[in-house]
């Protein structure tokens, strides 16, 4: 499948067939831009993508096309870090339906579910295992924080050579830069924590003590246990933790059997928890230890350096046909066309 603006697309290609899922079809049919969780992994900005291999597993590889954008003078690229507006944010979800699930899920990663370019991200085995469980009790705690965009200080245009063949040939253009090019680094940072049971335990009573663990570990940087071993051992230990943290770039999945696996998994999620509640300052100083603050200028070397930390949680792709490069060429070109077929 094409995404190309000449493209006619029909509905069942737009949509995944889980409505639940968000549609990166629909999204590129409509040229907005798209946001694309990310790893630790360095990627330049300017980068293509060609959408339409975005949900196709096999073809990954193909994703990621080579720049179509100008070099900027002197070979030196400069961009500017600039802060985003109520960037934060928490939310807790319980369900008691062992279908329901999709309130739990990372939206931003879910796209993954089913097999994608995300899926050896920790956000992505995260989703794919919450969306296959089953268990009849559940709840989640979400953090997310969003610090800032990396972009170029000016405004991108296409490259000579990118011009001449969008020029003789729109569909050759898109078979070699894709549709959409990087324009921003999302900074920031996002946690997670799922605990389900198909028993009797009171998941919400279990995510309430994990989280009094939480903010003990917070302060004193050590798990105090003693206190929590007295339960019955009658207790059925019923209990699945699935988390994801883009900033240390973790993820795990583990269920408990027997009574230590079930305090193993207690401890991992109290641990993770505690990454949620400490996230905004766990980012504050990855971005201290790397010599970089919103409002800087950054050279290339900073953006390498801010995708192997983590730092950068999302990737903002932005359609080719917005930009006026792209608008005035292909514009010329349906001006010609006109005229030929008149004659």
């Amino acid at each position: 499948m094409s995404l190309s603006p000449a493209q006619v697309v029909g509905l069942d290609e737009l949509f995944p067939e889980d409505p639940n899922l968000p549609s990166l079809a629909y999204q590129a049919h409509e040229n907005v831009p798209i946001f694309i969780p990310w790893t630790h992994k360095s990627i330049a900005l300017g980068t293509g993508l060609d959408s339409s291999n975005a949900f196709n597993a096999q073809e990954n590889s193909d994703l990621f096309r080579r720049s179509a954008l100008k070099p900027t003078p002197g070979g030196k690229a400069i961009y500017q870090f600039d802060a985003n507006e109520g960037s934060s944010s928490f939310r807790q979800s319980s369900s008691a339906q062992a279908a329901t699930s999709y309130e739990h899920m990372d939206f931003k990663g879910s796209a993954s579910a089913g097999g994608s370019v995300l899926g050896a991200s920790g956000r992505a085995e995260f989703s794919k295992a919450v969306s296959e469980n089953k268990d009849k009790s559940k709840i989640s705690s979400q953090t997310s924080l969003r610090i800032g965009l990396v972009k170029p200080t000016s405004s991108p245009r296409l490259s000579s050579s990118a011009i001449a063949l969008l020029q003789a040939s729109p569909s050759s253009f898109h078979q070699t830069y894709g549709d959409y090019f990087l324009g921003a680094l999302c900074i920031g940072a996002d946690t997670t924590i799922f605990l389900s049971t198909s028993s009797s335990i009171g998941i919400q009573t279990e995510m309430k003590s994990i989280q009094v663990d939480a903010k003990f570990l917070g302060v004193k940087q050590e798990v105090y246990s003693d206190h929590k071993r007295s339960l019955s051992s009658s207790l059925t230990y019923d209990l699945t933790f699935s988390g994801f943290d883009t900033l240390s770039g973790s993820q795990s999945t583990v269920k408990a059997v027997d009574e230590a696996s079930y305090w193993e998994v207690r401890e991992q999620a109290t641990r993770a928890l505690v990454g949620g509640l400490n996230l905004e300052v766990r980012a504050r100083r990855t971005m201290k230890s790397l010599g970089v603050d919103v409002g800087m200028s950054l050279t290339e070397q900073n953006t390498k350096e801010l995708c192997h930390s983590g730092l950068v949680v999302e990737l903002m792709f932005l359609p080719y046909c917005g930009m006026k490069d792209y608008i005035a060429v292909t514009s010329t070109r349906s001006t010609v066309s006109l005229d030929e077929s008149t004659l």
